[in-house]
């Protein structure tokens, strides 16, 4: 039986989905795709249990076959970044820079470059693809300076590489939701943000699991895979000690002081994740601040659509979702 502990207010902000209709995010009901991905995970770890873990053992993935050589140009930035880059279709495309997922802790794997690699064929797009530095070997701001920096490098030379430079889209899940967020603050404080076009944020971390309340985090906060100890991990991780219980924008995207003159923005978020709410709470924090928001939450689903395959009715759905941000973002010709 799962708990359903909403008040009025919240249940209302969940039936009020941003795609032109209504439906509920709240059903109580997992998909069985999601169920049984669940059964063919281990038992959940305690927040002590994950400490007490090698981060080699966290940051183990299923095997995926890495992509042939010549699908993939890996390459360093003079700032030492380390970027992939994918491409599909010969011509001028738009611009997608990738932040992959996994909580600021795993580095990219074959996974999430297959991932990348399917959004430049799904959206005939250039994906510049970042590895980011992560935790925790690397702590903040190391991710978001990596972030940054690849957004600086691609805006001189995507077009190097078949791409459109003032047509840039960033796409994140997660914690790479996080990191395109803080790009595009980063960005906008310093008059860098106009090749900026659209930003698409799955599944993201937005707000401070130490200090923040949300009611998917209590009521999603063990059973469904990504846990409230887990999350709270990952930031213990990734931070020093002394940040673990502050609301810093530069940290947590939701405590930003200025919405104004975001680009046109796609919130992904899914109804069995702790991470839901805060979500669509950020969804409205860009919509108060005047911007071109779309709230679009998943009923039944997990957090990051975990155990649908790339071909499943709901990821290609978010893509065709990526695909109209990016379309009405483009000059029409």
């Amino acid at each position: 039986m799962v708990r359903i502990t909403f008040t009025i207010g919240i249940i209302f902000q969940f039936l009020t989905i941003h795609e032109g209709w209504s439906q509920t995010c709240v059903t109580g009901t997992l998909a069985v795709p999601a169920s049984a991905y669940l059964k063919t995970r281990g038992p959940e770890k305690s927040i002590t249990q994950l400490h007490a873990a090698s981060i080699e053992s966290l940051r183990s993935t299923p095997a995926v076959r890495p992509l042939p050589a010549d699908s993939v140009k890996r390459l360093t930035t003079p700032d030492k970044v380390k970027i992939n880059v994918y491409r599909h279709a010969p011509g001028n495309l738009p611009v997608i820079i990738n932040f992959h997922s996994g909580g600021f802790v795993t580095p990219l794997t074959p996974g999430m470059e297959r991932e990348a690699w399917r959004l430049a064929r799904k959206l005939n797009a250039v994906v510049f693809d970042v590895d980011y530095r992560v935790a925790p070997e690397f702590k903040h701001p190391a991710a978001v300076n990596d972030a940054y920096q690849a957004l600086l490098w691609v805006q001189e030379h995507a077009h190097e590489f078949g791409g459109i430079k003032d047509q840039i889209f960033l796409v994140g899940q997660d914690a790479g939701a996080t990191l395109a967020a803080l790009t595009v603050t980063k960005a906008k404080q310093a008059g860098k943000h106009e090749s900026i076009k659209g930003i698409v944020m799955i599944c993201p971390f937005v707000d401070n699991p130490m200090v923040s309340y949300y009611g998917s985090m209590e009521d999603n906060a063990t059973g469904y895979g990504l846990t409230k100890d887990l999350t709270q991990f990952y930031f213990q991780s990734y931070l020093d000690k002394p940040l673990w219980f502050t609301g810093h924008a530069e940290i947590w995207p939701i405590y930003n002081k200025d919405f104004n003159g975001w680009p046109p923005a796609l919130i992904v978020t899914t109804e069995f994740d702790v991470l839901r709410d805060e979500g669509i709470a950020f969804g409205k924090k860009l919509e108060q601040g005047g911007n071109r928001v779309s709230i679009k939450c998943y009923p039944h689903q997990l957090h990051n659509f975990a155990g649908l395959s790339a071909s499943s009715e709901e990821v290609s759905r978010v893509h065709e979702l990526i695909q109209e941000l990016m379309s009405q973002a483009s000059p029409k010709k």
